[in-house]
Formats: C-alpha cells, sequence, structure tokens
C-alpha cells in the first residue's frame, strides 16, 4: 500500500511541476484516480501541496524550487550563475522538485527530480 501511495505522490508532483496549477478534478482526470482519494492525499500533504482562492493545486515552495533564468531564447552561463544566488542553491535547498524556467516566446521549463543523498554512488 505505501508503494501505491508514493506512486500516487510522484505522479501528483511530477504533473504539478510540468502543468503548473491545476484543479483535483484536471488532476483526477489527468491521471486517472479516483477525485476523492486525490483530495484525501492533497489535503493530508501540506508539506507537498498547497490550494490557492480558486481551489487549484500547486507544489509548495518547500517542495519545488523555481529558479527563475531569463527571457531570452538563449540562456548562457552568466545567466545560470546571475540565477542561482536570487533564488537560493538547489544543493542547500531541501525541495524534491528544482524548476530551471525562462520566460520566452517558447515559454519552456527545465525540470529535474531531486535524488535521495547516496543515490546513484558506488
Amino acid at each position: 500500500m505505501r508503494l501505491i501511495i508514493k506512486a500516487m505522490l510522484t505522479e501528483i508532483q511530477e504533473l504539478l511541476v510540468r502543468k503548473g496549477r491545476q484543479k483535483a478534478k484536471d488532476i483526477a482526470a489527468t491521471l486517472f484516480l479516483d477525485k476523492h482519494e486525490l483530495n484525501q492525499t492533497l489535503y493530508l500533504r501540506t508539506d507537498l501541496f498547497v490550494r490557492d482562492d480558486s481551489y487549484a493545486w500547486s507544489l509548495t515552495p518547500e517542495a519545488c524550487l523555481d529558479i527563475p533564468i531569463g527571457n531570452r531564447l538563449w540562456i548562457t552561463s552568466r545567466d545560470f550563475e546571475n540565477a542561482l544566488p536570487r533564488a537560493g542553491s538547489p544543493l542547500a535547498s531541501n525541495a524534491h522538485w528544482v524548476v530551471f524556467s525562462y520566460a520566452a516566446k517558447s515559454a519552456g521549463r527545465v525540470t529535474l527530480r531531486a535524488a535521495p543523498l547516496g543515490a546513484g554512488s558506488t
């Protein structure tokens, strides 16, 4: 059962990172989840999810570190280096997700999923 809940939490987080704010009915429809079960999960996990006044859900700032990089199509290393001090270091954050976003004509987002400490090391 814990594995199912963990998988559901991960799917919800991935959807919110990809699409941004979503209403529960839209999350349930996209992920083929029972809306009642989804709502229970969203309301119980206030460490991960927050609801706004329009009833749309998103990830809490503690769960997702958003780093706006710039507003040009071509991002330079200088843009990247200038963005980190403003948003905070991903290495010093406890966030599960780090999103590098930029506002350009073809808006885009680069998403990184944080791995547990020690994962992937031998």
